[in-house]
């Protein structure tokens, strides 16, 4: 990916996602989707429903990993109990900044209390991951791309400044 295609996204996923809170979980074509509360007066405003589909491995750390993610193929096989489980545990835990890690673009969501959420983006099978959010869109591409939709307001200055 770009290193302004990077910018953007990563300012979009923050956009989105920060000083939000998980809020419950929804299925939608067999994927689960994180709902995500889009009513929060301290996050930036949303139009409409914010969410994160799931389609791939994910792995909860107990802090910021570094380069040790790699191609996340040693995330254990996840069942969707495990996901509702690990959702309730986040729900009332402030999302503070969300980004796509490099080169692979796997989607770190990082909580107040210091976890991280890792959803592997390098599936060569699925689209990993997708957050959405009215006007805003990302998701992991099969393989290891990114694709993604911002408000034509929201990108140009993101695309100016590199």
């Amino acid at each position: 990916m770009k290193a302004q295609d990077r910018l953007i996204v990563n300012a979009a996923l923050d956009h989105v996602l920060a000083n939000r809170y998980v809020c419950g979980v929804l299925f939608y074509a067999g994927y689960p989707r994180l709902v995500v509360d889009e009513l929060n007066e301290t996050a930036k405003p949303v139009r409409e429903g914010i969410g994160v589909y799931v389609a791939s491995t994910w792995k909860l750390f107990d802090s910021r990993p570094g380069d040790e993610i790699g191609d996340a193929s040693g995330f254990p096989e996840q069942s969707i109990s495990d996901l509702c489980r690990t959702a309730g545990e986040l729900m009332n835990v402030r999302i503070t900044a969300a980004s796509v890690a490099a080169p692979v673009p796997h989607l770190q969501i990082e909580f107040a209390n210091g976890c991280v959420l890792v959803l592997d983006g390098a599936s060569q099978t699925v689209e990993g991951w997708e957050v959405n959010g009215g006007d805003f869109g990302i998701l992991a591409n099969q393989g290891d791309g990114v694709a993604y939709w911002t408000p034509d307001h929201f990108a140009e200055p993101a695309r100016h400044a590199s």
